[in-house]
């Protein structure tokens, strides 16, 4: 009886600030599509999933592999897991019986020759990160028939003298009518978790972004079965534990009359669980308005406006093939135009060759103008093989971790020193726009009713008068260098500042300097902050160091019968609170009356 062959494809997930654990797609895939196409030949092989936790190091990763005694492990790796991928397949391979190891995925694959002979415990990796199925699957054949895997195209595989040899690269296409690994089974949910999963609604990008590897201007965008798609999503919902569902279109608006089924089914199983979009701003167009309007009705939908830069050296840098900074203005107010109560998400990339903080300031001035619900500054930026940046990192002057994920820290035109600046400025956005609601309705308030003045000359003004009150930044003289060091370090200490800026004596702070700034000439958008003062200095003396819900039901302020509920809740900061603080907010919460 011939024995069967057993593989193990691994990866590990992302982190999530949701404490969800994300599922990755690509392994459940793999497996999915080669046992599909084995046929008959299935039976001689045993393919297995791990996905590991974030938090694992690679040697607990390999103790763990071990312990299942396999004949090939696949790592499935990504600029999160990379670090942790190649140290664990170090320690397998220097095993007297290591399994076969082989790597895909578009941390390696890009640069597969330089991976292979960087690592040479590594036996093969595939060089073409799409069709990674047809890859997979033809190795695994080649593996069980004993076929050369010379024969296998995509592929860089070490021959009998231990060459790194490359394959072709003429890849067949891969057919969307194959099976959904959520619909055959191969999904599985282990253990107690909650999860975040992917639903593959379209493959491909047609944009071209130098700092993305995803897209190539030219890249085909592949789509599967709608009916597929369509019960994908209805298995999605019947798991309890799924919370989060990112969607993979790299524009949910440009198959729009397909799009518009997806969005009508995900709205029959609403509330079961969250979907994510991407979606290109250029396509806010009267032909898509009814798509529009049934996606901004799913539950926590948002229209994610992907600015990145105003600076127009480092927007050209980027790509011909994106929307133009002054655009983003004319779309939000189309939209809003609609949806009056549309949720905007804007994205800032920092440092991108050939921006400076001027042009660090120019963005956020604009990203401000669109009034959105939210900003991320995406701080560093990485340096993902396969991308232009990557391949013109020198040329573009840029300073960057030499070791994987190669960070981007600082360039010529944008300094480390100027990097420290930006980085507080753009918590502090943070701090005044999300973190504060009632705060940031008092700012757009202002902003419409004085136009003459910039948004983030006033904004900047703010911060500097409430620094000097409560010097959030001061502690912190060099913020880029944690990101030298550990990009975890320096989303920690954004975290502490975050937080902090969130209790009610920083409330106090905030709301009493704001009011001094600008109540003489903008009274009339004053009431929610002279409200905050009044509540905040009350929960202040009274010992209380967070306004959340909990200490709302147990006030009983006159003043607040003249206010709605969500003028009340929207001066509740956005936080996490610490349960080292819980014994110390309920001591506090007695004493209130």
């Amino acid at each position: 009886m011939q024995k069967r062959t057993k593989i193990m494809i691994a990866t590990a997930s992302p982190r999530m600030s949701r404490e969800l654990k994300v599922l990755p797609l690509a392994p459940y895939a793999l497996k999915s599509y080669t046992m599909w196409r084995l046929g008959e030949a299935s039976r001689d092989v045993t393919i297995d999933i791990i996905v590991f936790d974030p938090d694992l190091s690679g040697a607990e990763m390999a103790l763990e592999l071990e312990s299942f005694d396999v004949d090939i492990v696949a790592f499935s790796v990504y600029v999160w897991n990379y670090t942790e991928s190649i140290a664990c397949a170090r320690l397998l391979g220097e095993r007297d019986s290591s399994p076969f190891i082989i790597m895909g995925g578009p941390q390696v694959s890009p640069v597969a020759e330089e991976v292979m002979q960087a690592h040479p415990f590594i036996d093969a990796t595939a060089f073409v990160t799409a069709p990674g199925e047809i890859i997979f699957f033809q190795f695994v054949k080649a593996f069980l028939t004993g076929t050369d895997l010379g024969t296998v195209a995509g592929l860089v595989f070490r021959d009998k003298k231990g060459r790194v040899t490359k394959t072709s690269d003429k890849v067949e296409m891969l057919d969307m009518q194959h099976p959904s690994p959520y619909l055959d089974g191969t999904v599985e949910l282990q253990g107690d978790r909650e999860f975040h999963v992917t639903i593959e609604t379209s493959r491909g990008c047609p944009f071209d972004c130098a700092y993305c590897y995803w897209g190539s201007g030219t890249n085909q965008v592949l789509f599967p079965p709608l009916e597929r798609t369509l019960a994908e999503i209805d298995w999605i919902a019947d798991q309890s534990r799924i919370k989060h569902a990112f969607i993979t279109d790299a524009d949910i608006l440009l198959k729009f009359r397909r799009n518009e089924h997806i969005a009508d089914k995900l709205w029959s199983r609403r509330n079961t669980f969250i979907p994510e979009f991407d979606s290109d701003i250029r396509n806010i167009v009267p032909s898509r308005r009814r798509l529009i309007e049934k996606l901004h009705r799913l539950p926590g939908f948002f229209f994610k406006f992907a600015v990145q830069t105003a600076n127009p050296i480092a927007w050209k840098l980027l790509g011909d093939n994106r929307a133009k900074p002054e655009l983003f203005l004319e779309k939000a107010q189309l939209l809003r135009s609609w949806i009056p109560d549309a949720k905007i998400v804007a994205d800032i990339m920092l440092p991108l060759p050939g921006d400076d903080l001027e042009g660090l300031r120019q963005t956020t001035n604009l990203v401000l103008s669109l009034e959105p619900n939210q900003i991320f500054l995406n701080y560093p930026v990485y340096l993902l093989p396969g991308t232009r940046f990557y391949d013109e990192r020198k040329q573009l002057g840029l300073v960057y971790n030499e070791e994987p994920p190669f960070s981007i820290l600082a360039s010529e035109s944008f300094p480390l020193p100027d990097i420290d600046i930006a980085l507080k400025l753009s918590i502090w956005v943070q701090i005044l726009t999300y973190y504060h609601p009632a705060v940031s309705h008092c700012f757009y308030q202002i902003g419409r009713t004085d136009p003459n003045r910039s948004h983030v000359n006033r904004l900047e003004s703010w911060i500097e008068a409430i620094e000097e009150r409560i010097q959030l930044m001061a502690p912190h003289k060099n913020l880029p260098q944690l990101a030298v060091d550990s990009v975890e370090q320096l989303n920690t200490v954004k975290g502490g500042i975050l937080t902090q800026s969130c209790t009610v004596k920083s409330c106090v702070a905030i709301y009493e300097t704001i009011f001094k700034l600008e109540s003489n000439g903008f009274g009339e958008h004053m009431p929610l902050i002279e409200l905050g003062i009044e509540l905040f200095n009350h929960l202040d003396d009274a010992g209380v160091e967070w306004f959340d819900q909990e200490v709302l039901d147990r006030l009983s302020l006159p003043i607040l019968s003249q206010y709605s509920t969500d003028e009340i809740q929207s001066l509740m900061p956005i936080f996490r609170r610490y349960e080292s603080a819980a014994s110390a907010q309920e001591a506090a919460l007695s004493k209130l009356k």
